[in-house]
């Protein structure tokens, strides 16, 4: 094996043992009467009072194309993309999640070295094949480095190894082109992005706060946050040598922040709905020892925000348990008074858990009810131990 590769391997299991030691180290924001956080919820709390790091501000407007790029200065940032798909020649459905968080591990860089930039990235993707029963994920990670992990503004692209999300025009995140495979797991994507609708800034003017008291004067808690709530796709899926051509419409989310949940939340159940009469809705919901924080939002066909009640009647009306024992809601009902809405959630298939080294569950799902359509949903927190 020559002497790269055997550098590549070492960085891989250091970088490993990093994130290890990062999400077993004790959040600052979790008490010792507190019940084991969750993974995740470890990577999101622990540093948000620590000095150096920026926080999230209301008063901060959101900036293009520079916010597209990765914010150094704050420890957490995440791309999102997730894709309901049909293979053009049988119908059949796929779904699709393509995901590149960013750790940091110091708020400044003062390095010289490429490799001693502090900055970690992780990439999640994820395949469920409807008619099979099926769902894939793979993971991988990388510092930094040079050019190995990162985003650029020539050309506007994230990228993680050749797991690469890239502009077509130098302002403009989308039309874009998202390319990625895991060997190991046999599957991957090549596909267009097209706008249908204007960008959609979360909470207030894309200051997301998930508590009441998240603000100028307790910055934790908080984070910026923007959406593309409906592209077009056109392209390939690949499962093992099979290249299927799909169309659909996918949803991207980008935000960053240095303290997510604060003491006593646990997680998130976070939904992205494209309804059949062109709105899209996304609901949010905090799950915390001291109440549950909502944040909603609703896209008109024009992509104009439309009114909406920030607290909506959400209720679990199945589960669905994993081999290990943990148990995420599975089917939902959800009631809005204004506008009027009363729709039934479902996943498209039970088992669409990212089980990795942050697990969570990560799936397309069907909406019908008063309104008709499709999206998907997050639950994170829930292998949180009692």
């Amino acid at each position: 094996m020559k002497t790269r590769q055997w550098i590549g391997l070492l960085l891989v299991l250091l970088l490993g043992l990093i994130l290890v030691w990062l999400a077993r180290e004790p959040s600052d924001a979790q008490s010792s009467n507190s019940p084991a956080a969750s993974l995740l919820s470890q990577l999101l709390t622990d540093r948000g009072q620590q000095p150096g790091w920026a926080q999230a501000r209301p008063d901060y407007r959101l900036q293009f194309p520079a916010d597209h790029l990765a914010h150094n200065r704050f420890s957490i940032e995440w791309w999102y993309l997730t894709a309901n798909l049909t293979a053009v020649e049988t119908g059949e459905h796929y779904g699709a999640q393509f995901t590149l968080f960013r750790r940091g591990l110091a708020p400044t860089d003062n390095s010289v070295n490429p490799w001693q930039q502090p900055q970690l990235y992780m990439g999640h993707m994820a395949l469920t094949d409807t008619a099979a029963g099926q769902h894939r994920s793979a993971q991988r990670f990388s510092r930094q480095g040079p050019g190995l992990a990162g985003s650029t503004a020539q050309p506007l692209a994230v990228w993680l190894e050749n797991w690469q999300l890239q502009a077509e025009q130098p302002q403009q995140l989308f039309p874009a082109r998202l390319h990625a495979w895991d060997r190991q797991q046999q599957f991957g994507y090549q596909l267009r992005l097209t706008p249908g609708k204007p960008m959609l800034l979360q909470g207030q003017q894309g200051y997301s706060a998930k508590h009441a008291a998240a603000g100028p004067g307790q910055p934790q808690g908080a984070s910026h946050y923007y959406s593309y709530t409906r592209l077009a796709v056109s392209g390939q899926l690949r499962k093992g040598e099979q290249w299927i051509e799909v169309r659909g419409q996918a949803w991207y989310d980008h935000e960053w922040t240095s303290s997510t949940l604060v003491e006593g939340q646990q997680g998130w159940d976070w939904f992205a709905l494209q309804l059949d009469d062109g709105r899209d809705l996304t609901v949010i919901r905090v799950r915390g020892e001291q109440g549950d924080h909502w944040q909603l939002s609703l896209a008109g066909p024009d992509g104009e925000p439309l009114p909406v009640d920030d607290l909506p009647q959400l209720t679990v009306t199945d589960h669905w348990r994993s081999n290990d024992g943990v148990q995420y809601p599975a089917r939902w009902r959800l009631q809005l008074a204004q506008p009027a809405l009363d729709i039934r959630i479902q996943p498209r298939l039970a088992d669409q858990e990212m089980k990795q080294l942050v697990r969570y569950w990560e799936g397309a799902v069907t909406v019908s009810g008063s309104h008709n359509g499709q999206g998907y949903v997050e639950l994170t927190g829930y292998d949180q131990a009692d």
